[in-house]
């Protein structure tokens, strides 16, 4: 990579998700390995291979029996077919006016008793894959936002389809791209690869990123894990420098969010955010909404910020009860002063505790949030203004 500072965007597209990751890249004088940086990471979205064949099932569906739906079992013979002609199409250097064979059983008969046929072009697996998840897209377009109700697991899905279009919103702003690694089982795909490429060829002209050899996207996670292990037992210090990859908040108001742990933060670093008007509701049930940011490095922990502002998403709501402390009687007042703690484990996991600021109580003991995988309903049943009630920040 040459005796200069580079930028590696890591491009990692598998089955069912995907992630953006950017790292500063710099020789060092003492070492022959040189400083590795991750300079910002990108939401993790469920959108990858698994859409683009569901993608050309449905579309060849209203081929085969058009106005109605395959039953589950034919749909599933039809959707492992298209997984095999999206490999073959993308699988090599694109093939104009090349046709592929659909056949799949009729409903309620045998595969030898009756099949339903029909046929899709080179021409259509373009316009619905590669221009429907990796069209030519401008330099910094946004991607359609999914809504915040729609989720697995606390994992937002993408309701813009278009890979490209979320690869140049995760650029905006920032430093060009000297290389490029391709992860991921769809990344495989030349006629993927290529598209991706000019895209970043039209974003930064006269600056075309070299791609990096990667033999096997499909082990790069698996490898990447056996190489971190060799290096701990072997005691080899040598990492990756990366801190917090967002800023990360919690909701206090209807537009307003509590910084809690800023972006670049260290793992295993205690962070206190507290406001003098920071309350919450002793003996209660509680739950509480954490967002984060990954494109406001600048706060600090105890700012108030708007979540009108740019790149703000929401996460899964974390819950307790907070109970006074173990042989410690409930305070006449049960709205007490706290203070929030958070710090980034090693593993990446977030540690979110209440502190009780109040100065008569002397309670030291914090109160530990847990993620919670639910929606917006817990499993207490409390809507949103209970929760608002049991959690205030009043400004």
């Amino acid at each position: 990579m040459g005796n200069q500072k580079s930028h590696v965007l890591v491009v990692d597209v598998g089955g069912g998700t995907m992630d953006l990751s950017l790292f500063a890249v710099e020789p060092r004088p003492d070492s022959p390995l040189p400083r590795l940086q991750r300079i910002a990471v990108s939401d993790h979205v469920l959108l990858g291979g698994d859409n683009l064949d569901l993608s050309l099932s449905h579309f060849l569906e209203q081929k085969l029996t058009p106005g109605t739906q395959l039953p589950p079992s034919t749909f599933a013979q039809l959707l492992a077919r298209c997984r095999e002609i999206k490999e073959d199409a993308l699988g090599a250097e694109f093939e104009e006016g090349k046709v592929w064979p659909v056949a799949v059983s009729k409903p309620g008969t045998s595969l030898l008793s009756g099949t339903l046929r029909c046929e899709v072009s080179s021409s259509e697996i373009s316009t619905l894959l590669l221009e429907g998840f990796f069209p030519l897209v401008t330099a910094g377009e946004h991607p359609l936002r999914a809504a915040p109700g729609l989720r697995e697991m606390g994992l937002p899905y993408a309701k813009d389809p278009a890979v490209t279009r979320h690869l140049s919103d995760f650029l905006r702003g920032r430093e060009a791209v000297d290389f490029i690694l391709f992860n991921g089982g769809l990344t495989k795909a030349p006629a993927i690869r290529s598209r991706i490429l000019e895209n970043l060829s039209r974003w930064q002209p006269g600056h075309i990123p070299k791609v990096l050899e990667n033999t096997d996207p499909d082990l790069a996670v698996a490898r990447g894990a056996a190489r971190f292990l060799h290096l701990r037992a072997t005691g080899d210090a040598s990492r990756i420098e990366a801190g917090a990859s967002h800023s990360y908040y919690m909701r206090v108001g209807q537009n307003s969010a509590l910084c809690l742990l800023p972006q670049g933060a260290l793992a295993e670093k205690n962070f206190t955010a507290g406001h003098p008007d920071l309350r919450a509701l002793i003996g209660k049930p509680a739950s509480f909404e954490l967002l984060r940011n990954a494109r406001r490095p600048d706060d600090l922990p105890g700012n108030v910020m708007s979540t009108d502002a740019e790149g703000f998403s929401e996460l899964p709501a974390v819950e307790t009860i907070l109970a006074p402390p173990l042989g410690a009687r409930a305070p006449s007042d049960p709205s007490v002063r706290v203070e929030i703690r958070t710090c980034l484990r090693s593993t990446g996991l977030l540690r979110v505790e209440l502190l009780s600021a109040e100065p008569g109580l002397r309670w030291v003991a914090p109160w530990p949030l847990e993620f919670s995988e639910g929606s917006w309903q817990s499993e207490v049943g409390m809507d949103w203004r209970y929760r608002a009630s049991a959690f205030r920040y009043l400004a």
